[in-house]
C-alpha cells in the first residue's frame, strides 16, 4: 500500500491471480506460480535497480525459514522472480 509502488500493489497480484485463475489448463506448476505472484514485487523502490534480485533474496529466505520448501521449487520460483526484471506492467 505504500504511495510509491504504482502498480506494484495488491491490485496488482490479484490481476496476476486472476490470469493464472484463466490459463491453469496450461499451469505446469501452481506452486512456483502463486509463490512468485505474491513475492515478485514484494521489495519495490522506484529508484533501486535489484528490486527482482532483493525480493528473489527475501523469497529463499522465507523458504529457508520455512523449512517445507524443496530446493527445486525454490529454484523455479527465484527463477521466475528475476525474470520479472524485464517485463511490462500489469495492472
Amino acid at each position: 500500500a505504500e504511495p510509491w509502488r504504482f502498480y506494484h500493489t495488491m491490485r496488482h497480484v490479484e490481476a496476476l491471480l486472476l490470469g493464472l485463475a484463466a490459463e491453469m489448463s496450461v499451469v505446469q506448476c501452481e506452486e512456483a506460480l502463486l509463490l512468485a505472484i505474491f513475492f515478485h514485487d514484494l521489495v519495490y523502490d522506484p529508484r533501486s535497480k535489484t528490486n527482482e534480485a532483493d525480493s528473489a533474496n527475501l523469497f529463499k529466505q522465507f523458504a529457508e525459514e520455512a523449512k517445507l520448501i524443496k530446493q527445486s521449487l525454490v529454484e523455479s520460483v527465484v527463477d521466475m522472480i528475476l525474470q520479472t526484471a524485464n517485463h511490462m506492467g500489469v495492472n
